[in-house]
């Protein structure tokens, strides 16, 4: 019996040159990507044949009608609807928010739009492409136009603590040629990037604040007179202490000026990176989605023990009680003769911890580094800290006189009746999405993106 001929590399078409790939123990493997030319089908969407082995448009992609595929494919339309249209203050048709049924979790797309003729559009938003179309369909790009997208973020030691703070008035905003030129992946990877946090306003609470100013004030008034600080004798002057390798490191005391503000106490629950006003609204979105999230669980039966707990049908309740030294970084254990924060530390945070780990999964995909995330899972409420003095220099100071007289400090809510006036735990009834580095109706307050409630 004779063999067929077989096609050299000569006189093979493309196509059977394209289907043999690879040899094995010297013969020759085919790979057939296609369908027999009987089985074609005209797509309904770009009007091509296709003979795709995957069944799906090779042009397109659109799956094959009357397939698994296409029944697969119309199910999770079903499932994951859009049925959320983006805020209505970034004006971007590019971008598609979808939100599955199941689990109320939100999540973006980014989309071109195209023109009624369904060309590309040229402009599709408020802001000026960075280039120009020339004649043969090329973009030639703009950098200036390309520079003025750049946001600028203020800049912070990565040997401090991981710490939200307003920028001080006195510190210069001016900023140098070569830090507004910085490369968009180096400021990403700086934990002091963070632009925005999720908080609990503790100090914002009418029924917090008579007892917080009343502890705020005693604590100032301390630090001016326990702590020696008059004028400029704390900090041209220091004291030093003894280290256990037999050195010596001066000694800086807090000033008044390191106390917060009752304005700006708060529980950080989650810190963001929102570089653009498109993340900032999704993060609105999201925050939402959150408050829809919490609520269901809440309500459903499986959870009712998170109401008995609480006690009451709205708002978290939060125990506050005791000063603690947070470590700097890179340390594990704090040393309160060099300390940079004081916090007040946080009890019977069942509840608390439940809603801060739903919080993480509904902002998952605005966590960039999920390891600098976990440093916000130290609940805590921060009552002094350094990186607030208006002197960069003095970063470090001794907490152990503030510790000895003010460690077993507490805040507590005031409530009046009829029986008169009573003291209790916190009761935190909304959610605030909050900007760092600027102000807002004051110097003493954080900008408020957005708020929920609980």
């Amino acid at each position: 019996m004779s063999q067929p001929p077989v096609p050299s590399s000569s006189n093979a078409s493309g196509g059977q040159t394209a289907a043999r790939r690879g040899t094995h123990a010297g013969k020759k493997r085919s790979i057939i990507f296609t369908r027999p030319r009987d089985q074609a089908w005209t797509c309904p969407h770009c009007s091509k044949t296709s003979v795709d082995i995957r069944r799906m448009c090779g042009s397109c992609l659109s799956p094959e009608p009357n397939t698994d595929t296409a029944a697969s494919a119309s199910d999770f339309q079903q499932q994951c609807r859009l049925d959320l249209e983006p805020p209505e203050s970034t004006n971007d048709p590019g971008v598609r928010l979808y939100k599955m049924p199941n689990t109320h979790r939100v999540y973006r797309q980014f989309v071109e739009p195209l023109g009624i003729d369904g060309s590309r559009k040229a402009n599709y938003s408020a802001d000026p492409r960075p280039g120009t179309e020339e004649e043969d369909g090329s973009m030639k790009i703009n950098a200036a136009a390309c520079g003025t997208t750049l946001i600028d973020d203020p800049s912070d030691d990565l040997d401090e603590p991981l710490e939200e703070s307003v920028l001080p008035e006195k510190r210069d905003t001016a900023t140098s040629s070569t830090q507004k030129t910085s490369q968009p992946h180096q400021l990403s990877t700086k934990s002091s990037q963070y632009t925005h946090f999720i908080s609990l306003p503790i100090g914002k609470l009418p029924a917090v604040r008579p007892l917080a100013e009343a502890f705020l004030k005693n604590l100032c008034d301390f630090l001016e007179q326990r702590c020696g600080v008059d004028g400029a004798s704390n900090s041209n002057k220091p004291t030093m202490n003894k280290q256990k390798g037999g050195g010596r490191f001066p000694v800086r005391y807090p000033t008044p000026e390191d106390v917060t503000k009752v304005d700006k106490l708060h529980i950080t629950l989650l810190m963001l990176s929102l570089h653009n006003e498109k993340d900032v609204e999704f993060a609105k979105t999201l925050l939402h989605a959150f408050e829809e999230r919490w609520n269901s669980l809440l309500n459903s039966e499986s959870e009712r023990e998170v109401k008995n707990n609480s006690g009451k049908a709205a708002g978290v309740r939060v125990t506050l009680g005791g000063l603690r030294v947070m470590p700097n970084r890179g340390k594990k254990v704090p040393d309160p003769r060099q300390s940079g924060v004081i916090y007040m530390e946080l009890h019977n945070t069942d509840v608390l911890r439940r809603l801060q780990d739903l919080l993480f999964d509904t902002f998952a995909e605005l966590i960039d580094n999920q390891d600098e995330a976990n440093h916000s899972k130290l609940l805590h409420l921060t009552i002094i800290n350094k990186k607030w003095s208006s002197d960069p220099k003095s970063r470090l100071f001794d907490a152990t006189e503030v510790l000895k007289c003010f460690g077993n400090a507490t805040i507590l809510g005031v409530q009046k009746n009829q029986d008169g006036t009573y003291r209790h735990d916190v009761w935190v009834d909304r959610l605030e999405l909050n900007r760092r580095f600027i102000a807002g109706g004051s110097a003493n307050e954080y900008q408020v993106e957005d708020a929920v409630m609980l």
